[in-house]
Parts: structure tokens; C-alpha cells; sequence
């Protein structure tokens, strides 16, 4: 009786250790891709080009990166190695102004950039030129309350009405 009892307290365990283990093969995930890997930062706190106050966006082509300066009221435009090369727009209320730019979208060679304190997107040329305005405050349809960001597919953009 005794030698049954060890056999099958044996299997339980057995038994216990091959389903934790495949428990674990199974739900406990693999590393999906490399780490990452530190390659150089620029900037500091401070108002001049190349300083900081908040960046909240990023975005980047081929050539340049695109930093939303959130507190200073700009865009700043870098080389891939962190040269300054200009900025786009400036603090202020009206057409091509921005209040608090928040996070930015490339597409078909255009920024949008969305601005937290004037509910709305400033499109903006790569070169820095002021395109458009998209939205206001609201609500409704075309308003916005607070845009946090953008993306785009194909050939569409989409734009974020605010936090949720």
C-alpha cells in the first residue's frame, strides 16, 4: 500500500512540474526584438535654439528631426546628429502661432502640429511656412478639446480630440 501511495504522490508531482512548465513555455513571453540601444542625445533646459522647455513631440524624416518645444511655443528642426538647423513657428495666438505644441505628424511632406492651448492643428511645409489651420474649440464635429497627437495610414491623417 505504501509503494502505491509513493507512485502516485510521484505522478501528481510529475505530473505538477510538466504543466508549470508548460505553463510557463507558453504565456511567458519571449523577448520580441532586439534591445534597445542608446545613441546620442542633445539639448538642454533653456529658451535659445537647441535648448528645451518640455519637448512633448517628435517626428523625423530622411534628413531632419522635428522636436516639439512645448513650453517655448516652437518646433525645432535638427540634423540627424543633432545640429540645430531652425525653428518653425513661434508663441503667440494667431495663424502659424502656437500656444502648447504637443506631439507632430509628417505627412505628404506636411507637419501638423497639434496645439493643446488653442484646441487646434497648424499645418506647417517642412521648410517651416504656415499652411493651414484645422479645427477650433468645442465639441462638435471639426472642434477639438486639447489635441494630444496625430498619426497617419495611407493617405489619410488622424487627429486626436483631446485626452480620454
Amino acid at each position: 500500500m505504501r509503494r502505491w501511495f509513493t507512485r502516485i504522490a510521484l505522478s501528481l508531482v510529475g505530473l505538477l512540474t510538466a504543466t508549470t512548465l508548460l505553463v510557463w513555455l507558453l504565456w511567458v513571453p519571449a523577448e520580441q526584438e532586439p534591445p534597445y540601444r542608446f545613441v546620442r542625445n542633445w539639448g538642454q533646459l533653456g529658451d535659445q535654439p537647441g535648448q528645451f522647455h518640455d519637448p512633448t513631440g517628435i517626428a523625423a524624416t530622411n534628413d531632419e528631426v522635428f522636436v516639439s518645444d512645448s513650453r517655448n511655443g516652437r518646433i525645432q528642426v535638427f540634423s540627424h546628429r543633432g545640429e540645430y538647423r531652425r525653428s518653425i513657428g513661434e508663441p503667440g495666438d494667431g495663424s502659424g502661432q502656437l500656444g502648447r505644441p504637443m506631439n507632430l505628424t509628417i505627412h505628404h511632406g506636411e507637419l501638423y502640429v497639434a496645439d493643446y492651448w488653442h484646441d487646434r492643428i497648424s499645418v506647417f511645409t517642412l521648410a517651416g511656412n504656415f499652411v493651414r489651420q484645422i479645427g477650433e474649440s468645442g465639441s462638435k464635429p471639426g472642434q477639438f478639446n486639447a489635441p494630444g497627437g496625430g498619426g497617419r495610414r495611407a493617405r489619410r491623417v488622424a487627429l486626436c480630440g483631446g485626452f480620454l
